[in-house]
């Protein structure tokens, strides 16, 4: 019975102090980050803020955050999240070189019938080259998709947030 006890708490443990998507995330997201940095060989390290930063930035970074790093340097910044669709939600990255510019935006997985075109390269195309002195917003620099409004909407609104967000971790050293 003590052992058992002892297999539960380390498992518990690894629970809270490990984070891993469902497979199907992983794979997407991995081939994302090589197709994007062209590396065949790298390491995510996550970046981890305290739970006061998050509810300023009002935006999830920890579990959501993290570094690419090859061999020992920084290739850059990849944000994994998700967004509401119409009645659903989706997972998007927003990959971000070294200096903190998009260099890729990609839906991951969407889950609906209606408004898959936010997936499309030439719609994501948008939001690359912006940084964090940058505020997207539909219909003024962002244009919209007829029939994907909720989630262009989304899509937008969560990368200004991301951006927001990297802005006031750069700016308090946590990047």
């Amino acid at each position: 019975m003590k052992n058992f006890k002892i297999i539960i708490a380390s498992l518990l443990l690894v629970g809270l102090f490990s984070f891993s998507w469902p497979s199907k995330l992983d794979k997407k997201v991995k081939a994302t980050i090589s197709k994007t940095y062209k590396l065949k060989q790298y390491d995510l390290t996550a970046i981890r803020v305290e739970a006061s930063v998050e509810k300023i930035t009002e935006r999830k970074v920890n579990d959501c955050l993290f570094a690419i790093k090859s061999a020992s340097e920084t290739e850059g910044y990849i944000y994994v999240g998700e967004a509401p669709s119409m009645k659903n939600v989706f997972d998007y990255a927003i990959l971000l070189s070294e200096d903190l510019e998009i260099v890729n935006t990609k839906v991951l997985i969407y889950r609906e019938k209606h408004g898959r075109q936010i997936g499309m390269k030439r719609w994501l195309k948008q939001f690359f080259g912006m940084t964090s002195k940058d505020r997207p917003t539909l219909g003024y620099n962002v244009d919209g998709i007829s029939g994907a409004t909720i989630s262009a909407t989304s899509m937008t609104n969560s990368v200004r947030e991301v951006l927001s967000t990297i802005e006031y971790l750069k700016r308090n050293n946590k990047l």
